[in-house]
């Protein structure tokens, strides 16, 4: 995994826990990860500070991630750390989402109406068992299949939507594709990593730098564009020239 990749998705997974937000993701995996990162990136107070910032506001998160991306490609170790904590906190992340959607527990029983099913999602698959009926048992038994058609029917779209959108998809809450010269700074800023990497290559080019295809470029211009949210990014090229 990239290190860009590797940031991006650890500040996904700990913005909403960070801003108090609802429990997607506070088990012990993310604290355990998230105090990783905070320790890292406190040893110097540049680090401090965007973590401290990070915390007051999770959506400005261009600066932690840059930082954060540049401690992970500095120390191989740290990376493979970083890397192992990810994993097991998208895990739970995935299953605190199905959890508290369908109101189960950690031993896989749910609830859904007045029926209780086990499920086990291990190597991607979903089974229902020992579903019995708890509030009228003289249904018959096409009630009881339509009931546990049902419930696979929830469960498989929680869990598509809990693996998409809790590691994937909180990487970037809003998409606008489109950039050109004329696009602000904070336009860019709400954009996907790839309409970003390819509106700098393209505006680069278009004014003679050639560096800004340069996959390093995209760090360092969400940097720099979280402080100037207004600057266009056609001024913040030209003012920046090449950057081979």
């Amino acid at each position: 995994m990239q290190a860009t990749d590797i940031a991006g998705q650890v500040v996904a997974l700990l913005a909403p826990v960070v801003s108090g937000g609802a429990g997607v993701a506070q088990g012990v995996a993310t604290k355990v990860l998230g105090e990783m990162i905070s320790q890292r990136l406190s040893r110097n107070e540049e680090g401090r500070q965007a973590w401290n910032g990070f915390r007051i506001n999770p959506q400005n998160d261009s600066l932690i991630r840059y930082l954060l991306q540049r401690e992970l490609e500095r120390d191989l170790s740290f990376r493979l750390e970083v890397e192992e904590a990810l994993r097991g906190a998208s895990k739970k992340a995935s299953t605190a989402v199905v959890q508290q959607a369908m109101g189960g527990t950690g031993s896989g029983n749910i609830q859904v109406g007045g029926s209780t099913g086990h499920i086990a999602t291990n190597g991607g698959t979903i089974r229902t068992s020992n579903v019995k009926n708890t509030t009228n048992k003289k249904k018959s038994g096409g009630s009881a299949i339509v009931g546990v058609v049902a419930i696979v029917v929830v469960v498989l779209a929680l869990v598509v939507f809990a693996g998409s959108k809790v590691v994937g998809s909180l990487l970037k809450s809003t998409k606008d594709g489109g950039l050109s010269a004329n696009s602000t700074c904070q336009q860019f800023l709400n954009t996907d990593e790839d309409d970003e990497r390819q509106a700098l290559a393209d505006i680069g080019i278009s004014q003679g730098f050639s560096g800004y295809s340069n996959p390093l470029t995209l760090p360092e211009i969400q940097y720099e564009c979280g402080g100037v949210p207004n600057m266009t990014l056609g001024a913040l090229v030209k003012r920046d020239g090449n950057m081979s």
